[in-house]
C-alpha cells in the first residue's frame, strides 16, 4: 500500500489525504422549495383510499346505526355469558321479533317459568327496567332489524352455568342496504362481529 505502513497492530497513515469531502449544500434563495411529483402522487393515492372508505360510511346513516346496534348486541351477549358464569345459572337471549331481544332466566320463576332479568344499567327507563332491547324504540338505532337468529336451530342463545353456549350460531342485523353478522363460537362463546356487507 503506498503511503501507508503497518507496524505491529498499529495502523498509521503517512502523507495527507488528497480527497476532499463535498461542500455542504447551502440554501439558494433563487430555487423555490416545493413537493416532488412522487410526493404529490403518494398524497393523492392516500386521499383516494380514504375517500373510498369514508364517504360511503359517512354518507349513509344506516351504517352508523348498524355499527351501534352490533356493538350493543355483542356486548349484551358477552354480559349474559359472564352473568351466567358469575351466578352459576342458565341464561338465555331470546330473539322474540324482528327488532327485539330479551334476556331471561329460563327456570328462575315460580314453577320453573321464565323470568326477565333486570337491565344492568340502573337508570334504563325503557321497558320498566327489564332486560329488553328493542331497536324499534325511539332513538338512533331505529330501522335496524334482526334477521335469521340461528343457534342450533333455535332463535335463542343459551349459556350454561359455566358460560358455555348450548350451541354456536349467528344472528344478522340489517339497516338500509347493509347487514352485519354476529357470530358466537360453539364451546367458548366467543363473539365475533363481522364486516359490513351489502344486503342482497
Amino acid at each position: 500500500m503506498s503511503g501507508q505502513s503497518v507496524q505491529g497492530s498499529e495502523f498509521r497513515v503517512q502523507g495527507s489525504c488528497q480527497e476532499s469531502l463535498p461542500e455542504p449544500r447551502t440554501l439558494n434563495p433563487k430555487h423555490s422549495f416545493g413537493f416532488t411529483l412522487v410526493e404529490v402522487l403518494i398524497v393523492l393515492v392516500i386521499l383516494a383510499i380514504l375517500a373510498s372508505v369514508l364517504v360511503p360510511a359517512i354518507g349513509d346513516p344506516a351504517t352508523s346505526r348498524l355499527r351501534g346496534a352490533a356493538t350493543i348486541l355483542s356486548r349484551d351477549i358477552q354480559y349474559v355469558q359472564s352473568e351466567a358464569m358469575n351466578t352459576g345459572q342458565t341464561l338465555q337471549i331470546n330473539f322474540v321479533s324482528g327488532t327485539q331481544y330479551q334476556v331471561v332466566d329460563p327456570d328462575g320463576g315460580a314453577g320453573g317459568s321464565a323470568v326477565l332479568l333486570p337491565y344492568p344499567q340502573l337508570d334504563y327507563p325503557a321497558h320498566d327496567g327489564q332486560f329488553i332491547v328493542d331497536f324499534d324504540d325511539p332513538g338512533p338505532l331505529r330501522s335496524t332489524t334482526i334477521q335469521s337468529p340461528d343457534f342450533g336451530g333455535q332463535p335463542r342463545l343459551e349459556f350454561g352455568r359455566y358460560g358455555e353456549p348450548t350451541a354456536g350460531g349467528e344472528v344478522i342485523l340489517r339497516s338500509g342496504s347493509y347487514l352485519v353478522r354476529i357470530t358466537v363460537a360453539p364451546v367458548t362463546g366467543m363473539v365475533t362481529v363481522g364486516n359490513l356487507e351489502a344486503a342482497q
